[in-house]
């Protein structure tokens, strides 16, 4: 299978990142994302992924509303626009990128894979639940 991944502006691609949204079941995207990447199966959007400033330093970005579609995962998708997102934070001068996860092992996997290792905010922003990932860039 072919996968394309782009970075793309998220107002110019609201309706595309809303049906995502809709088809992984996680909450409405934020319209306050400066940056997201899409994956392509072909010409139909499978994935995405946004990043941000952190609210924690301004030397960290803050990887947020990952998600692939359930028929697409297992290709590695995540891994791949994480790795992208990190190499535009490197290049933008963040250096961290930080994210969480809650109950979900294959994407606290692809953490892993990623290089990120968990650690623990002076005030978390999740649930109890969390865990929390930090990677140096």
């Amino acid at each position: 299978m072919s996968y394309t991944i782009r970075m793309v502006d998220g107002d110019e691609e609201s309706e595309t990142l809303l049906a995502l949204h809709a088809q992984t079941e996680l909450p409405y995207p934020r319209n306050d994302v400066p940056h997201w990447w899409l994956t392509f199966f072909e010409d139909h959007p499978v994935g995405y992924l946004g990043l941000m400033a952190s609210l924690i330093s301004p030397r960290m970005a803050y990887l947020i509303r990952v998600g692939v579609l359930p028929q697409h995962r297992g290709n590695s998708l995540q891994l791949r626009m994480m790795r992208a997102a990190s190499r535009f934070a490197r290049k933008q001068g963040f250096s961290e990128v930080i994210s969480d996860t809650t109950l979900n092992p294959p994407s606290a996997n692809n953490f892993i894979r990623a290089g990120y290792h968990t650690f623990l905010p002076h005030f978390p922003w999740a649930l109890p639940e969390t865990i929390y990932w930090r990677k140096s860039l």
